[in-house]
């Protein structure tokens, strides 16, 4: 199950599509067989807002990791992003 804020949707947050589609498409469809499979040995893996304000890149874990590089090349594909400063 996907826990997302509604605070994203009620402020129009810019964040919105990224995190709909880290937790649907990143948790959902790339860890989920995994995740089903072993859900008592990951119960929990989200990360607090102030947790991740405290931490950087290489603290979080794979899971979390996969899923935002996941999510920010759906969105930003490198070479449309490439393709802007050429």
């Amino acid at each position: 199950m996907a826990l997302i804020n509604k605070k994203l949707f009620e402020r129009n947050d810019a964040r919105r599509v990224f995190t709909m589609v880290h937790e649907v498409v990143g948790h959902g469809i790339l860890h989920g067989k995994f995740l089903r499979e072993n859900a008592r040995k990951y119960p929990k893996l989200h990360t607090t807002e102030e947790g991740i304000k405290q931490s950087t890149w290489k603290h979080f874990n794979t899971f979390e990791w996969q899923a935002n590089t996941f999510a920010a090349s759906f969105i930003a594909p490198a070479g449309y992003v490439l393709a802007l400063y050429w």
